[in-house]
């Protein structure tokens, strides 16, 4: 006959092993996708999960700046210059870059434009993405 603490115990070991199999089904594995100026214009199709890192060169000490728009449910969950770091240089360059996500599966873009603000005249660049999640 089988002591009932060791009972109790591989009723307990039983259960977190069908809890740890459920819980393996459930996770998806998001998937970081990066785009530069060479992707200008595509359209790609990406998971729920997914995230999209959009880089472009800048130079904002020439006045000229990326002005970056998306539309539905894309959104920029965060944005930033990264300096290109040359030591000693004066009005150096570097790269703007929007880490972007959906909030509900559909057809989205995101448009960027360089131009000065104080400007009035057509955009120097343009620079546009269409994503399709699933």
């Amino acid at each position: 006959m089988v002591p009932q603490n060791y009972t109790h115990v591989s009723i307990i070991l039983l259960l977190l092993c069908i809890a740890a199999i459920c819980c393996a089904g459930c996770s998806q594995t998001s998937k970081v996708n990066t785009f530069t100026e060479d992707d200008n214009g595509i359209t790609v199709t990406m998971g729920m999960s997914d995230t999209a890192v959009v880089t472009l060169e800048s130079n904002p000490t020439t006045g000229y700046e990326w002005k970056a728009s998306t539309t539905g449910n894309l959104v920029i969950t965060d944005e930033k210059f990264v300096s290109d770091n040359v030591p000693g240089m004066v009005g150096e360059g570097g790269k703007q870059q929007w880490t972007l996500a959906a909030n509900a599966p559909g057809t989205y873009e995101f448009t960027a434009v360089y131009e000065r603000p104080w400007e009035e005249t057509e955009a120097d660049k343009t620079y546009q993405l269409t994503f399709i999640f699933t």
